[in-house]
């Protein structure tokens, strides 16, 4: 399975439901990401991600970085306790700021 990213606009903040596997081979992930200047508030739904191996994650680090660079918030949301194991062995909670994980309920 590939990456399957879904976009949607509610008033300010821009969602991106993301779905399959996050990885090296995703080139449109990056692409969706390129131009953020409309962006108000950044939310990325990784709830249907079934893998994410270091190139995801790099991908994510760059995405959070471009964000905080910009000053648009972001989130993201609905995290598994498995991914979310993997970022907090690297440290990205407490390179980026903890508040901007959250773990799926």
């Amino acid at each position: 399975m590939s990456l399957i990213i879904k976009k949607k606009v509610e008033e300010e903040v821009t969602y991106y439901r993301l779905a399959g596997i996050l990885d090296i081979s995703t080139d449109a992930f990056d692409d969706n990401f390129s131009d953020l200047k409309d962006v108000g508030d950044l939310v990325i739904d990784i709830d249907e991600i079934r893998f994410i191996d270091s190139s995801g994650i790099n991908l994510l680090a760059q995405i959070i970085k471009k964000c905080q660079k910009q000053r648009i918030p972001i989130k993201i949301i609905n995290i598994s306790n498995e991914i979310f194991e993997v970022l907090d062995l690297i440290g990205l909670p407490e390179l980026f700021g903890e508040d901007i994980f959250i773990l799926k309920k």
